[in-house]
């Protein structure tokens, strides 16, 4: 039987065994539905409150801020698509009202923003430098008065690299400030959840989004931290839950689950943090020894090291292409993937933040993400380097003859 080393945490997390048992009791015990009046109902709507307060409590937010969602997708979603219900069709043909996005969204956010723009809905992206960051004079060039919704990413899903959020939430909000509206700063912190520490109010945005099969909770669960819930209007309409920003009944089990995550992992947020750093410490400085190694973006070009998660490592090593690298170290027993997850069936996406943040094709197209969990051991490390180190000499080499 093959030894399995996963590496793809960034995807989704391996479960955690005692949370999916006590989900699973919650399903069978706990039936009612939360909107029910009877018994069942109410002791089901317990459940779903509880969790809920759980969650606001870890994330020092109000309880009635965060609506539960089936993940980071819907979150991102339901905060731009709102934006259609927000205008009419005159409005946004004559105003083009303006979304600002980081040149390295998730595709949650970027494929919604790209169909408003189609609609009609003027859109810029921030520059992004070689280290990843957005900046700020690029934003500060963007924002005009018709500027209704910025969208950044918290922590990058393919590179690792933390935005300096709160330094771009302030920028926004000032020029905001300065003409009398409102301009909507929402941010997908899908990555960040459980791993960084986040501080959602200190940040100044308006909106977060999460997921819970990041934390090793169930997957087809997320939430949306929302500042102010009259600023964005439902996808559909229904029976009035979460707020009615979200309708549908509850997924009850799920919620219990992701609340049971959020409880667990962060409170360990700097325990986990100081182990992983060390993994990732010893594994960049093996594959740094690979001569083809080239790593996206490299930590010594300046920034701090709280700039990167170190739950991420993104490396390419031309000419060997992602989905070469990712197939053959599969069949070796080590799980990885060629950039985001949601977009290894979309050709025209894959490579798209790394050529956003100014690196070539061929390095784009070889880069392949590396990502650790919670329970990454360091002899899973030290194995996988010995096929990592033992597998890329000769597919570069097969590489380069091909190329020939």
């Amino acid at each position: 039987v093959m030894n399995i080393i996963y590496l793809d945490w960034a995807a989704t997390s391996i479960p955690d065994t005692n949370i999916i048992e006590e989900m699973s009791r919650t399903a069978l015990l706990n039936y009612g539905n939360p909107s029910s009046i009877h018994l069942k109902g109410i002791e089901a709507s317990g459940i779903l409150e509880n969790s809920r307060s759980a969650i606001a409590a870890a994330l020092n937010i109000e309880k009635n801020d965060f609506i539960f969602t089936s993940g980071g997708t819907e979150s991102n979603n339901l905060i731009l698509y709102s934006l259609l219900r927000k205008f009419s069709l005159e409005s946004i043909l004559k105003k083009h009202p303006r979304i600002i996005l980081s040149g390295i969204e998730h595709s949650s956010c970027y494929e919604p923003a790209k169909y408003l723009e189609e609609m009609g809905f003027s859109l810029k992206y921030i520059n992004t430098e070689k280290l990843g960051t957005a900046d700020i004079e690029s934003l500060k060039k963007y924002l005009n008065p018709n500027t209704v919704l910025v969208s950044l990413i918290f922590v990058n899903n393919e590179t690792g690299v933390v935005q300096p959020v709160e330094k771009l939430t302030c920028t926004v909000k000032e020029y905001a400030e300065s003409i009398g509206r409102f301009i909507h700063v929402h941010t997908d912190a899908v990555q960040a959840l459980g791993k960084i520490s986040l501080n959602l109010k200190q940040l100044g945005i308006d909106s977060a989004s999460f997921s819970a099969h990041k934390i090793r909770g169930p997957r087809g669960i997320g939430g949306l931290f929302i500042k102010d819930r009259k600023k964005i209007t439902p996808l559909y309409t229904g029976g009035g839950q979460e707020n009615g920003l979200r309708h549908g009944t509850e997924n009850l089990p799920a919620i219990y689950g992701f609340a049971k995550a959020v409880e667990k992992y962060i409170p360990l947020i700097e325990t986990n943090l100081k182990k992983i750093k060390l993994i990732k410490q010893n594994f960049l400085k093996e594959i740094k020894k690979l001569k083809n190694a080239v790593i996206i973006p490299e930590p010594a070009n300046g920034l701090p090291e709280e700039s990167f998660s170190p739950y991420i490592l993104n490396v390419a090593f031309p000419p060997i292409p992602s989905e070469v690298t990712v197939r053959a170290l599969s069949q070796e027993g080590v799980m990885i993937s060629a950039g985001s997850a949601c977009s290894t069936h979309k050709a025209k996406e894959r490579g798209r933040v790394l050529r956003n943040m100014g690196y070539k094709p061929e390095i784009a197209s070889s880069s392949v993400r590396f990502s650790f969990g919670f329970n990454t051991k360091r002899e899973e490390i030290s194995a996988a380097l010995e096929i990592i180190k033992r597998t890329i000499p000769h597919l570069t080499k097969v590489a380069g003859a091909f190329n020939r």
